[in-house]
């Protein structure tokens, strides 16, 4: 009876060697393979981070916004005693009072929840300034338009949407910081109010041609606004209270106003 041949040592050797190392397909799939895990990893890894970096930016955010009444009553009281606009002896005597003029603009700024603490007092300061000088009657406005008639502001914010930065006559740097203020012949009457000092980085602040504004004269806070260097007054009814305050002169401003209100300054001219 006749055998087959056994393999000798050597072939059986090499059998199992060629056995256990992968073919040279087998080779290039296995490293396609590992390199599309490498790929899904670090894709994977780039979108957990971005996940939570988006996630922290939103708490930081949050951590920043106004959310309900108290909070934002409180930030406000904290500015305005800060710069000095408080009328009484303390923060708590703020007016809040009901249909004040800051009522309402803490009413307004109320109504966007996720505005920044900065962003907040902005706006809260625009809107003080919009209801102290919209179809406001005084006695300079019974002098000029009659007893009982008062004009209204030609381009009101209320329609003008929630980004000051696009209100008329409201001009923003990069950052939508409030840096210019040019109301120039806006129907605008009433006074001034100090909240306008809340607005730390206002550069311009024009309001000539407003024939019915002038009420109270021309306000003394002025000179705390340092960063004002240009005021604008001509045109206004400012006259009939006495002259501008000198404090409010300075040597870097400029302020144009007619001569009668304006002895202390360096470029009085005459409205033309």
């Amino acid at each position: 009876m006749q055998h087959d041949q056994l393999p000798s040592v050597e072939e059986v050797k090499k059998n199992i060697l060629d056995a256990k190392s992968p073919s040279p397909l087998k080779m290039l799939g296995k490293s396609i393979f590992l390199k599309i895990v490498a790929s899904t990893l670090i894709v994977a890894t780039i979108v957990s981070l971005s996940v939570a970096i988006i996630v922290l930016q939103n708490k930081d955010c949050r951590s920043e916004a106004i959310l309900d009444a108290s909070g934002m009553e409180g930030v406000i009281r904290n500015a305005v005693a800060q710069k000095g606009i408080v009328g009484g002896t303390s923060s708590a005597d703020y007016p809040f009072s009901d249909r004040s003029i800051q009522q309402r603009a803490l009413s307004k700024v109320m109504k966007e929840t996720t505005l920044t603490k900065e962003m907040s007092i902005q706006r809260y300061a625009l809107w003080t300034f919009f209801f102290a000088t919209e179809h406001v009657g005084t006695p300079v406005t019974n002098k000029i338009f009659g007893l009982g008639t008062v004009p209204t502001w030609k381009d009101s914010w209320t329609n003008d949407g929630p980004d000051p930065c696009l209100w008329n006559g409201v001009r923003c740097n990069s950052t939508g910081t409030v840096v210019e203020l040019n109301l120039s012949d806006s129907g605008i009457t009433g006074t001034l109010p100090p909240e306008l000092k809340l607005l730390d980085s206002l550069t311009s602040l024009d309001l000539s041609k407003n024939i019915g504004l002038g009420h109270g004269g021309v306000p003394i806070w002025l000179k705390d606004m340092d960063s004002l260097q240009f005021i604008d007054l001509r045109g206004c009814t400012f006259s009939d209270n006495g002259t501008a305050p000198i404090e409010v002169c300075g040597s870097t401003r400029f302020f144009y106003a007619e001569c009668p209100i304006c002895s202390c300054c360096n470029l009085c001219q005459n409205f033309v």
